[in-house]
């Protein structure tokens, strides 16, 4: 994982908003939103995390705890078109 100084990383990316030890940027190259992780002393910048788009199809998984399948409760994958 490479770490960058606020300079370097202000050439890769637009910064949007800090919050808590992250920040909310833009990655310039291809307007990728998502975040970076930051160290405070000294303020180094690592590991971009794109953020999905709403568009983007994603995988919810949710625990049905009445209902057992074996020893094990019932796992349920969903998409974010409803279906199962």
């Amino acid at each position: 994982m490479d770490k960058m100084t606020t300079s370097e990383m202000q050439e890769l990316y637009k910064v949007e908003e800090f919050v808590f030890y992250m920040c909310v940027v833009t990655r310039k190259s291809d307007n990728i939103r998502g975040t970076l992780e930051f160290d405070h002393s000294p303020r180094l910048y690592y590991n971009f995390v794109p953020i999905p788009s709403v568009d983007e199809p994603m995988e919810v998984y949710a625990i049905d705890l009445t209902e057992k399948s074996g020893d094990r409760n019932k796992l349920y994958k969903l998409t974010t078109d409803g279906g199962e």
